[in-house]
């Protein structure tokens, strides 16, 4: 059978290629980042650490409900970790998420995570946020929500509580927590899913129109 290399080069995989080339290039910064030294291999387990090769393959794939799907899982999290890092700048520690940034400085690895938190949540939304949310991205929310949750479990240790698996990274003890960890991933991305919802309806749809104005 004859190769065709145009099957590479759908609309949407051009349509996309900003995102494809970013999240690649941003994964590899991580892994250069995080694998050379033995104490921050395991770092990579993390949602954030990961997620831009997700991204990635989601862009490369076209697939709508997919890209929000990956976004709908992290998104309420990494917004709390933005606001807590604009905190720290204005001189108030809002919960903690960021604190490593100016405890430890701006390392290399830091300086990755800090450009990873302060784009990665955007960049979806942009191209996702003319485009109604459907309730299939959930159903890609809960795959990644498993796969996520299985590879925590069994490749780190409980002690490092990655992705806040075991303890919902808090000095307190949960009972069951770590049994109730995807339940509790899949409310925020349902609260992440009314988060897209509302941009669609208050942005899309005056997008649309202006859009619709301007047809002749």
């Amino acid at each position: 059978m004859a190769f065709d290399i145009t099957r590479f080069f759908t609309y949407e995989r051009l349509t996309y290629a900003a995102p494809i080339i970013f999240f690649c290039g941003l994964q590899c910064a991580v892994v250069w980042a995080l694998l050379p030294n033995q104490e921050t291999r395991a770092l990579l387990f993390w949602y954030c650490n990961n997620v831009a090769f997700f991204y990635a393959i989601a862009f490369y794939s076209g697939n709508v409900d997919f890209i929000r799907g990956i976004n709908l899982v992290g998104l309420l999290p990494q917004l709390l970790w933005v606001s807590d890092f604009l905190s720290h700048l204005v001189g108030f520690d809002l919960s903690r998420t960021a604190d490593y940034v100016f405890v430890e400085g701006f390392t290399f690895p830091n300086d990755v995570s800090v450009l990873l938190h302060m784009t990665v949540p955007f960049i979806a939304i942009i191209y996702l946020y003319h485009i109604r949310p459907h309730p299939k991205a959930l159903y890609y929310s809960a795959l990644y929500i498993i796969g996520l949750y299985v590879a925590t479990l069994s490749g780190t240790n409980p002690i490092d509580d990655m992705n806040c698996v075991f303890n919902a990274c808090s000095q307190y003890q949960f009972a069951y927590h770590a049994y109730l960890w995807p339940l509790y991933m899949l409310v925020l991305a349902v609260g992440a899913y009314a988060v897209h919802e509302g941009l669609y309806r208050s942005l899309g749809k005056y997008r649309n129109q202006r859009l619709l104005r301007a047809t002749p």
